[in-house]
């Protein structure tokens, strides 16, 4: 029901959900107010010197791996590409998170191929609380202080 859990975490499955939106909506609608949501998910490798290298890797190695892995073919594993090319940039997806009805948000690289970790809080007041700071606005890559 409402208001049913302390915190909420997904890892690397976000992306995949046709209506994120919702899917962001129902996860502040789950926690109670001031809980917390962790989300860990792929992003098209985008900065520092690595990112051209981590696009290579994951638009022509990690699809050769799975094949490999599984007994599959490459083209069974090119969804996994398309859809970490399709996911927004994180700011974009911070923003998605704020305008879901979520206060706090940040975000911080935790893998130089391009995998970041989202935390959010719930708003206290419920959805409808004004928020009282500026969200959203990390630069990907951001280190952020959770703790606050």
């Amino acid at each position: 029901g409402t208001d049913a859990f302390d915190k909420a975490s997904m890892a690397f499955g976000i992306r995949n959900v046709p209506d994120r939106p919702a899917a962001l909506r129902e996860m502040v609608r789950v926690v109670r107010p001031g809980g917390r949501v962790a989300i860990l998910e792929f992003s098209d490798p985008h900065e520092g010197f690595l990112a051209p290298v981590a696009k290579l890797f994951v638009r022509h190695v990690i699809p050769r791996i799975g094949a490999l892995l599984s007994g599959g073919s490459k083209s069974e594993y090119l969804h996994l590409q398309k859809s970490i090319a399709d996911f927004p940039l994180p700011s974009e997806f911070g923003n998605e998170m704020t305008s879901a009805g979520f206060a706090s948000v940040s975000w911080t690289l935790v893998h130089p191929g391009g995998v970041y970790l989202y935390v959010a809080d719930t708003r206290e007041g419920g959805v409808q609380e004004e928020e009282k700071e500026d969200q959203g606005t990390n630069s990907p890559g951001d280190e952020v202080d959770s703790t606050s």
